[in-house]
């Protein structure tokens, strides 16, 4: 079995997993753990069930992530082309799972469309399937091509293709798409905020005010903090040879993705940043 098809099944089954806790698994433990479940209205038990799924995919890509970027020697000794095993499998689980809630998104916009998810949805699946597959169809289009004898149309693809085409092995930037991962584990505590306000939970009770300096703290630490030093990162690698052989495409959509999602980080920031205003002033 090729490292692709070992990819394309882990996605598979990644969705299918998401597919099986939202539509039985989460629904069953749910009324086992919380009586009010039952009581919920139809809308409010899809957002229950995906958040379910949410704090599940949060909880083991965070903790995936996290190990890889202290422990993965493979990766952490060339963080451009650095690549490991488990860390395409860490990439593709979460691949799974962002389609599962894209579709989940699209198929009830009325009880839990967000325009915002659905932007940051596909830019990370752009990014992660960059990672792992578009580099090994370069490679498949290059070999079509070259079967073929000199006809125009194989020679303009293949001009096409090596003005794109990296000169590095396939995980390109998986290390840094596996750090991206990491911020899933704030993920887990905005679902869990979700949970309380939706059971009745006051905004001034413990656990939603432990809950707000948990998120806030998380959130701040693992999404804004970090972007400095990462965009400092990519300005001392700009020009090396270990960025040039990237090549064009990979270093826009390096670039390109990352700005789209810290911009989006910011916005959500500024968020948290008036609820605590709002808070602060109404007690």
């Amino acid at each position: 079995m090729d490292a692709i098809t070992k990819i394309l099944g882990t996605i598979f089954a990644s969705f299918v997993t998401c597919q099986l806790l939202f539509h039985f698994v989460s629904s069953w433990f749910s009324a086992k753990v919380s009586p009010d479940f039952n009581s919920l209205s139809l809308e409010k038990k899809i957002e229950w069930n995906s958040r379910v799924v949410a704090s599940c995919q949060s909880l083991v890509a965070g903790v995936f992530s996290l190990y890889i970027f202290i422990f993965d020697e493979a990766a952490i000794a060339d963080l451009l082309g650095g690549n490991s095993s488990l860390l395409n499998v860490n990439i593709a689980i979460s691949t799974g799972y962002f389609i599962f809630d894209l579709l989940l998104l699209i198929f009830y916009w009325r009880a839990i469309g967000r325009i915002a998810y659905v932007i940051h949805h596909c830019t990370v699946l752009y990014a992660f399937c960059l990672i792992l597959v578009l580099l090994s169809w370069f490679r498949l289009i290059v070999t079509l091509c070259t079967t073929e004898r000199n006809t125009a149309w194989s020679c303009t693809i293949l001009s096409i293709v090596a003005m794109f085409e990296p000169t590095v092995k396939e995980g390109v930037l998986a290390y840094f798409g596996n750090f991206r991962l990491i911020v899933e584990l704030s993920t887990l505590i905005f679902s869990q905020r979700w949970f309380l306000q939706t059971l009745g939970y006051s905004k001034y009770s413990e656990a939603y005010v432990i809950n707000g300096l948990l998120m806030t703290v998380m959130f701040f630490v693992m999404r804004i903090a970090v972007i400095p030093p990462f965009y400092f990162f990519i300005y001392c690698m700009y020009g090396t040879e270990a960025y040039l052989r990237l090549g064009l495409l990979i270093q826009c959509s390096w670039i390109s993705s990352s700005v789209v999602l810290d911009v989006m980080n910011v916005m959500w920031m500024i968020q948290i940043t008036r609820w605590w205003v709002h808070l602060i002033k109404s007690h």
